[in-house]
């Protein structure tokens, strides 16, 4: 009888080949990580006693994705005793959490978190955990928190930590990144926030995703301004004698002339000329405060001699002062610019801008402007 088992399977091998051998087995068990270290687990965490007959249940998905689609619970028993299952769902970090009461003070327990998947159970390592006699008895037992209790016994996860906190002057919720940080324990003080992202902190529109406002600020702190954060040209510009190539009706009816002042060569294009004392005078009529802005060149004998302006506002002096070029030249190509130092008041009104003074002095005046942002 032997020797015939023997024969048959000489003659089944015989007639197999090792090409004819398929091996399909599985070998790759998918929630366990010494096979498969991608492998979805659960973790049991110690359990938060909140009194002496409630505690907090805890578990937590290691690696957790958002595309975790198991099923999680916490399963718990008496010391000795039968398993119970509550069903938990997990947070944004693949924490669950299940709560439990009416237990024993003095009592010994026992949890572990429990995971499905398809029909497969898995359950995390057990963790035992005994009920305090009295509620006087819970607090926070960890040293390096900052409410550390020595006389509890219990840790009722009420532990709080120093941390890192950055002062927020605008308000907007964000903190000075360029500020120095400070370590605190709870609360936050007033005036400081958990992060250090806010680029400009001077202004409460700027944060790491507000919104644009179109007013030349790095909104969301990009690092550069994007179109829409771009200031649209100011709606309060107004050039009364901006152009004057040739325009002689520009002179009487927006910029009145008096004396020998006519159309010449000016700082763009033509401006207005003389040699003679005059000024030049026009009305305004303006809804906000504004600078009084113009170019100007005044020299003798093609070397520069300051003639300064006498500029009024309806018959008020107005000081002004250069503002862009240099008030030593050597000839008449030496244009600069003057701007009223203090704004002029929102109204209507007439400014006058005056050369006076007798000399033989070629005076030009050009780019006559109101400006909105003094």
């Amino acid at each position: 009888m032997r020797n015939a088992s023997i024969w048959i399977l000489a003659l089944v091998l015989a007639a197999c080949s090792a090409e004819d051998w398929n091996w399909n087995l599985p070998r790759t068990n998918p929630v366990d990580p010494a096979v498969n270290t991608g492998a979805t687990l659960p973790v049991t965490l110690s359990a938060l006693i909140t009194s002496n007959t409630t505690v907090k249940l805890r578990g937590r998905v290691e690696p957790y994705t958002p595309t975790f689609n198991g099923a999680l619970a916490m399963e718990w028993k008496p010391e000795g005793g039968e398993w119970t299952r509550i069903a938990a769902n997990e947070d944004a970090t693949g924490l669950f959490e299940a709560n439990l009461g009416g237990l024993s003070p003095g009592g010994d327990y026992v949890c572990r978190a429990w995971m499905g998947i398809g029909s497969l159970d898995v359950w995390g390592q057990e963790y035992g955990f005994t009920m305090p006699l009295s509620a006087e008895d819970l607090g926070c037992t960890d040293d390096s928190a900052c409410n550390y209790d020595a006389q509890a016994t219990f840790d009722d996860g009420s532990c709080e930590y120093a941390q890192w906190v950055w002062p927020d002057s605008d308000g907007d919720g964000f903190g000075d990144a360029d500020a120095q940080s400070a370590f605190e324990c709870p609360p936050v003080p007033s005036g400081y926030v958990l992060n250090g992202q806010d680029c400009n902190d001077d202004e409460s529109t700027v944060y790491p995703g507000a919104s644009a406002t179109a007013m030349g600020l790095d909104n969301d702190c990009a690092g550069v301004n994007e179109e829409d954060e771009e200031a649209p040209p100011s709606a309060c510009w107004v050039h009364h004698c901006e152009d004057l190539d040739g325009l002689t009706a520009e002179i009487t009816s927006n910029c009145s002339s008096v004396g020998d002042w006519a159309v010449s060569t000016g700082y763009q294009g033509a401006g207005i000329a003389a040699i003679c004392p005059g000024y030049v005078e026009f009305d305004y009529d303006e809804s906000e405060p504004f600078q009084l802005r113009f170019w100007m060149v005044a020299y003798d004998a093609g070397f520069w001699t300051q003639d300064i302006p006498v500029v009024t506002v309806n018959g008020d002096m107005l000081y002004t002062e250069i503002i862009t070029g240099d008030d030593q030249g050597g000839d008449g190509d030496d244009w600069h610019q003057r701007a009223s130092f203090s704004a002029i008041p929102a109204g209507s009104g007439t400014i006058r801008i005056s050369f006076p003074y007798t000399g033989v002095y070629s005076r030009r005046v050009d780019e006559i402007e109101l400006w909105c942002n003094p």
